[in-house]
Parts: structure tokens; sequence; C-alpha cells
């Protein structure tokens, strides 16, 4: 997730992987561990409350500490939260047990390409999106609500086309999926 005072990315997979980015006003002052989790089990709910739209994964890198927090909510039984693989190798304790058992992308073997040697998400596609989201960071700070939607979801349309590009250059069939009803 990338974020600065207004919004949040939230990447999550069913068939595909899928970015939404959602308002996210009540994430101020000094960080608070049990404030944030629950504003992001807010923001998920929120952002799947339609039927149908609930991924089977949602990739973060604090999730060790979300799914801790939501594991008696029925809300969250059936999506696996897990915790991207770069911050797991790089940035999880082994000796945390909760998240060794629930968090590794390892454990979902869904997760993983034909033969188990790859993935099958490039779950590293939230760090490296975010990354590209930061370059904004400064531009969007000072700007209101209407404004800072309006160029940050311009700014994805447009990239988003460069990218669809590329990939129908190199033979990638790109396609999108239609919601489910």
């Amino acid at each position: 997730m990338w974020h600065d005072h207004r919004s949040r990315n939230l990447f999550s997979c069913r068939s595909h992987l899928q970015c939404n980015r959602k308002p996210f006003f009540f994430f101020f002052g000094p960080f608070n561990l049990k404030f944030f989790e629950k504003s992001v089990q807010e923001m998920i709910k929120r952002t799947y409350r339609i039927p149908g739209t609930k991924p089977d994964h949602i990739f973060f890198d604090n999730n060790c500490s979300i799914a801790k927090a939501v594991k008696n909510d029925p809300f969250f039984q059936d999506i696996g939260l897990t915790v991207n693989v770069f911050h797991f190798k790089c940035k999880h304790s082994e000796k945390d047990r909760f998240c060794q058992e629930n968090c590794n992308p390892a454990v979902y073997p869904e997760l993983l390409g034909e033969g188990q040697q790859q993935w099958y998400f490039n779950s590293s596609v939230a760090e490296q999106t975010n990354s590209w989201l930061g370059a904004y960071h400064a531009i969007c700070r000072e700007m209101t609500v209407h404004r800072y939607n309006f160029f940050l979801d311009e700014m994805i349309r447009r990239r988003n086309q460069i990218t669809l590009q590329k990939l129908i250059k190199g033979n990638q069939e790109p396609r999108t999926w239609p919601l489910s009803k």
C-alpha cells in the first residue's frame, strides 16, 4: 500500500491482480498500530463490500498484524492475507510463528506458478507501483481532495495505457475481467 494523508492503494488478487485506490481520510496523527490495523480492516471491507468482489488474497507488507487482528472476523475467513515475497524474506522474523504459518505466500499453493518454481503473481508489483506513485508525492501533498483524485486517476490511466501498449507489442495478450455480478 502507498499512502499519503489522503489515500492508500490496495493490491489484491482473484484470478488476476488488481489495484484499488481508496480514500483513507482517517489516518492522521502519530502512528498507532491498533488504529492503523482497524483503519486497514475498514478500508478492505469498504473496498469489497459488493458480493462477489472479495479477492482470494491481499498482499500487504504488514499483513501479519492485520491477520492477527481479523482472525475472528468472518469477512476475512476466505481471504489469504499474505506478505509479498520480498518483505517476507527480508523483513519478517522466522520466530513469528503466526506470521510464518498464516502470511507466508509459500503456504498458498495457488500463488505458485507451474512446476511450483516461480510465483503466479508478481506480488512485488505493489512495491513497484508504490515507488512509481511516490514520485508524485510532493506534487500531491498540497492538493485539494478533488484535484488530488483527478490527478492520480489521470496519471494511473495514462500509465495503464502505456503498459497496455507494451504488453500488446510484446504479444502478452492483455485483457480485462469484468466484475462478477
